[in-house]
């Protein structure tokens, strides 16, 4: 039996407006339903729908975009469950075979899909040469059906991946503000190339995971330098995530069958009130909320 975790989740200190988007969450569980793929990094107790919609509705979200974790590899279906759970308010980001057919990606659309993920930070994927075969194959793929892909990627890659954006077809995003380490931010190169990636339009930053590219903790008092900066680059194409359910602290080895890491034990409405430092303007703040996630996701 899954072990059952105690999820925190304050009110924020603002309201958020009318149609505002949590652009990254997930879900898992119960394991006897939705298998784990072996080899996986870590292995997490539940966080099933209905926990979730506890915090989004506490938090005042009435959009939401799940992602698919790397425990599922590229089954789906505890992902696509949810989705049909939570109804129009929820789209999702996939994670997919190389050689996905055409069948398979209208079949995750019409779901709600408008995304697939490559996670190179998770999971052994190879160096730069291999992302890039696979970010090709992957966007002409789903160039027709106007989706992104999404990259979860150490800020060592970043520059390396300015040519490979800037050639693609479709738009890029950028998961946990491009784990560039905040403490390091200033003349970091990483910066200078999602700034650039950012330049061209088709590039997009998930202000999320706040405590990923912290190492202070506590109310993450440096990654608003690193937070500003890539909004004042291009506001446009912000959006916000809480990254709930905090999945835990994981390296690249196997974890042992039946050893359950608990979430970190955060509070999702305190990593909300973080946006309004990061973005004072209240203007800016609903397109990062609400405008940016509805193009970006096809929401209605």
């Amino acid at each position: 039996m899954t072990e059952k975790f105690s999820f925190i989740a304050s009110p924020p200190r603002f309201v958020p407006p009318p149609g505002s988007c949590d652009s990254h969450i997930h879900v898992f569980g119960p394991a006897k339903n939705y298998p784990h793929v072996e080899g996986r990094t870590y292995t997490p107790p539940d966080a099933l729908p209905e926990d979730a919609m506890t915090m989004l509705r506490t938090l005042g979200m009435e959009r939401v975009v799940l992602v698919q974790p790397s425990i599922y590899g590229t089954d789906n279906s505890r992902m696509l469950d949810a989705m049909a759970t939570f109804g129009e308010m929820a789209r999702g980001v996939a994670v997919v075979a190389d050689d996905v057919g055409k069948m398979e990606l209208e079949r995750l659309h019409a779901a709600g899909v408008r995304g697939l993920r490559l996670n190179v930070e998770s999971v052994r994927a190879g160096e730069i040469e291999e992302l890039t075969r696979r970010m090709s194959l992957l966007a002409r793929s789903i160039r027709d059906l106007n989706w992104h892909l999404e990259l979860h990627v150490g800020p060592h890659l970043l520059e390396a991946l300015v040519p490979v954006v800037e050639r693609l077809p479709v738009d890029v995003v950028f998961d946990h503000m491009a784990k560039i380490p905040a403490d390091d931010v200033v003349g970091h190169p990483g910066l200078a190339a999602v700034k650039r990636m950012l330049g061209t339009g088709r590039c997009w930053v998930k202000l999320s995971g706040a405590y990923r590219v912290s190492r202070k903790g506590g109310k993450y008092t440096e990654v608003a330098q690193l937070a500003r900066s890539l909004v004042e680059t291009n506001p446009d194409r912000m959006v916000w995530g809480s990254d709930w359910p905090h999945t835990p602290p994981h390296g690249h080895e196997p974890v042992l069958e039946g050893e359950i890491t608990p979430f970190r034990k955060l509070d999702t409405g305190r990593l909300l009130d973080l946006l309004m430092d990061w973005v004072p303007d209240e203007r800016v703040r609903k397109h990062i909320l609400v405008d940016n996630p509805a193009r970006l996701y096809d929401f209605d």
